[in-house]
């Protein structure tokens, strides 16, 4: 008699080669689905990986659907919705570190020592390399996300709070 684990065992290998069947088949249509809305090929892959992410992970939904194909194109065309919609709030939150004027740099290298020691001893050290990969090295938070491994919103975000948090600190100190 065949164990239940052995069972499942068995229906998760039959599972992964249907997936797979689907993935290989219609990758590339999912790609150009989701470029239709991104108009970003490197987006439209990161969309249609996700895409079939979600199959994975409803996969029961995802097998009993009567239209596969239709599920996918749905599903990656929420996904580059999603993703549009990110980048829009993302361009509203945040302002580029090229946009900043040149005379906030030079005003930054005329703070007093006392200054930069204070920023130092309130500053993780995961904090003080982000500020000097952004404004001494003029990385791009695309670089650093990929480098921290996080995505770029939350790179701008850490920075913004970092900004504030010294913000802060220069106000309180008079």
């Amino acid at each position: 008699m065949e164990s239940f684990a052995g069972r499942r065992v068995c229906m998760q290998a039959d599972n992964r080669a249907i997936f797979e069947s689907y993935y290989r088949k219609y990758y590339s249509q999912i790609v150009i689905h989701a470029y239709r809305f991104l108009q970003n090929w490197p987006m439209a892959n990161e969309a249609a990986q996700e895409a079939f992410l979600i199959a994975w992970r409803r996969f029961e939904v995802f097998q009993s659907s009567e239209n596969r194909i239709g599920w996918l194109k749905v599903t990656a065309k929420n996904v580059a919705l999603n993703m549009m919609a990110r980048a829009l709030r993302e361009q509203k939150l945040f302002i580029s570190m090229c946009e900043v004027p040149e005379s906030t740099a030079a005003e930054a290298e005329e703070l007093p020592v006392s200054a930069e020691l204070l920023f130092q001893n309130m500053m993780t050290e995961d904090e003080s390399h982000l500020l000097k990969r952004i404004v001494l090295d003029k990385a791009t938070y695309l670089e650093l996300s990929k480098e921290l491994g996080i995505s770029v919103w939350a790179c701008q975000k850490r920075m913004q709070r970092l900004l504030k948090k010294l913000k802060s600190a220069l106000e309180d100190r008079g």
